[in-house]
């Protein structure tokens, strides 16, 4: 790695690292901290929130129990009255009750169960709760169990038909006169009381909310983000999964368990949750405080930007000090240290084949040595190259004087061997002359046997034509032989028809003579013959029908022989023809040898002159070579003084290492 890249590296991770430690552990402690901060906040507001149900529902209890004290004071002085009298008689009295204390209704029931009396005078009223329309409601649910303990009672949210089937909670607590009930003052509770305690919303930011939920899974308290869907009303009136809250918290405190955790609430969204139960006598609720992941973090999430564009400002500002400090560092050296220290060994054991970067500035150190380098290059390679090439030219001299040596000495006895050869030439030219003589009489008497061939060649083209016209003419006789068998089956056939009807008159009169009896017995005889002729007539028809028959076929078959006789005797007379025009060839290629071998016998003589003037002018080469011999050997001597000087001087330059 170059030592620029190290430095700035370095100054980076000395600037940024601390920098980013800090930041990261900045975020982590505070997303700790505010983590925790929502926690208790929303632990706290749950711990309000329960404390304040608590107190609402003593408040209830309490209110209950001042009207049946004071219910049992009005029935002890006015026992003259029945329920429903001293009821109406003090309705001003109970519907300003319900009215400021905030309760739906009122109701004062029979200890047979019958409702003698209602504030709101519902589809209940005048009714039994024993044996009438509403006997399984919440409402006769707490009667009979008022009855049986003599205490107060409370009744959970459950579907109340006479109130448009809404969900509704009742409290009862019996009116007691001398040990005997004489009657169960309820009040139904109201919805609105409850979510006034839950929706007080201070600190709770935009998405937060608490809500009750019981065990049921249904909600208690209407639900501040989703009141259409998850209020009590549309709980009661839909499921646990569409209007329910079915989520780990509200199991985890069915259970028992306080607790705050994050959890994907009854929307899908991730929410920090504080749950914990909610119990008031017979109820058994889950209290739920939650704000949504995104809100309770939304203080983190600006940190991490804020720390985020820190930590950029600082990078930016740590790579420029970085790049400042280097470049105060590097540009003194002009290059790498390491690199430098490299070229340097290099330099130092004659290796001057370093390459320098071209679009490195040549400035300090490192320019100082790219110079020293480039000029010792350029000497060495200098004297390198001059070295070489007088060690080139010296081998080169050596050697062609020695293969001129050799090449004279090879040239002498190549003389020698001329000389003997020109020799032997003269002999074979001779030779050579007087076989061509004989060549060109032997062309002649060739030529007049070709001209005897072709003549005869010639008389057997006219002989073979002949013969074709004689076959020619056989052809058309056979023909006419062959039509006139055809006129003789013709005869053959009125034979045959004048036999048949013959036959046919000899058997008519051999008929009548048999029908003339003795008369025409001499008759008879006469026929009979008369038929016999007529059979013979028959069967030798028949055998000449055959003959001919026979005659035919052999006629056709010569007709085909005669075709092909023709065939061959054309294929011959063409071959002939060709024959004839191949030995007119071969005439004109005699006379053409007869011709050059007459040119050739005297070229030939000619040649065998000029012969013996060569080997005079081959005697005054060879003088001539013995003389360059001498001088050759001369000249080696020096080149081979020479090429060990230039030999010892090439392995001094050959120590410095240039590429």
């Amino acid at each position: 790695m170059a030592i620029k890249t190290k430095l700035l590296f370095s100054f980076l991770l000395l600037g940024l690292l601390p920098a980013g430690i800090v930041s990261i552990l900045s975020l982590y402690l505070s997303a700790q901290a505010l983590e925790k901060q929502t926690y208790n906040q929303l632990s706290s507001i749950s711990h309000i929130k329960s404390n304040q149900l608590q107190d609402y529902f003593k408040t209830t209890k309490s209110d209950l129990n001042l009207l049946t004290t004071n219910f049992e004071s009005l029935s002890k002085h006015n026992s003259n009255l029945s329920l429903s009298e001293l009821a109406a008689l003090n309705h001003p009295w109970f519907d300003g009750f319900i009215t400021d204390k905030g309760y739906y209704d009122l109701f004062l029931i029979s200890p047979t169960g019958f409702i003698d009396y209602t504030v709101t005078k519902e589809a209940d009223y005048l009714t039994s709760l024993t044996t009438g329309p509403y006997k399984t409601s919440g409402l006769a649910t707490l009667f009979n169990k008022t009855l049986r303990t003599r205490s107060f009672e409370i009744i959970d949210f459950s579907k109340y038909a006479p109130s448009n089937d809404e969900p509704a909670a009742f409290i009862g607590q019996p009116v007691i006169i001398n040990g005997e009930v004489v009657a169960v003052i309820a009040l139904q509770l109201s919805i609105d009381a409850i979510n006034n305690i839950m929706q007080t919303r201070d600190g709770m930011g935009q998405t937060g909310e608490s809500y009750l939920v019981g065990d049921d899974l249904l909600m208690r308290s209407d639900s501040y983000l989703d009141p259409i869907g998850h209020s009590v009303v549309a709980s009661f009136a839909g499921n646990v999964k569409n209007n329910g809250v079915d989520t780990v918290a509200v199991h985890n405190a069915l259970q028992g368990h306080t607790n705050t955790k994050m959890i994907m609430d009854y929307n899908g969204n991730p929410v920090l949750s504080a749950f914990k139960p909610f119990k008031f006598e017979r109820l058994n609720w889950v209290l739920l405080a939650e704000i949504d992941e995104a809100e309770a973090f939304a203080p983190i999430y600006s940190l991490y930007w804020i720390i985020s564009i820190i930590a950029l400002l600082s990078f930016a500002v740590v790579i420029i000090a970085a790049l400042s400090i280097t470049r105060s560092i590097i540009k003194p050296l002009g290059g790498e240290p390491a690199q430098m220290q490299i070229i340097s060994k290099r330099i130092a054991s004659g290796d001057l084949s370093q390459v320098f970067d071209l679009d490195t500035p040549k400035i300090g150190v490192y320019g100082a040595m790219a110079k020293m380098n480039t000029y010792l290059h350029q000497t060495i390679s200098t004297i390198s190259q001059a070295t070489d090439r007088l060690a080139s030219t010296a081998a080169q001299t050596s050697t062609a004087s020695t293969q001129s040596n050799a090449s004279l000495q090879e040239q002498h006895a190549s003389i020698e061997h001329v000389a003997n050869a020109i020799s032997q030439t003269n002999a074979s030219i001779e030779e050579v002359s007087e076989n061509a003589r004989a060549v060109a009489d032997l062309s002649i008497k060739a030529k007049e046997t070709t001209y005897s061939a072709d003549v005869h060649l010639q008389q057997t083209i006219v002989k073979m034509s002949s013969l074709e016209h004689t076959i020619n003419n056989t052809e058309v006789v056979i023909k006419r032989v062959e039509d006139n068998a055809q006129t003789i089956n013709k005869v053959l056939e009125v034979i045959r028809s004048v036999a048949d009807q013959t036959n046919l008159l000899a058997l008519n009169a051999a008929i009548e003579a048999a029908r003339a009896g003795e008369h025409g017995r001499g008759f008879a005889v006469v026929a009979d013959e008369v038929r016999q002729l007529a059979k013979k007539t028959q069967n030798s028809t028949a055998d000449i029908e055959n003959m001919i028959e026979l005659l035919q076929a052999g006629t056709q078959q010569a007709v085909v022989e005669i075709h092909k006789s023709i065939d061959a005797t054309e294929s011959t007379i063409t071959t002939a023809n060709h024959s004839a025009e191949l030995l007119k060839q071969s005439v004109e290629q005699i006379d053409y040898i007869a011709r050059r071998a007459e040119i050739i016998a005297t070229a030939a003589h000619e040649q065998s002159s000029m012969s013996e003037e060569i080997t005079h002018n081959i005697d005054s080469i060879k003088q001539a070579a013995i003389d360059n011999a001498v001088g050759a050997d001369q000249v080696s001597a020096a080149s081979i003084e020479l090429d060990q000087l230039s030999k010892q001087l090439q392995k001094i330059t050959h120590d410095f290492k240039l590429s």
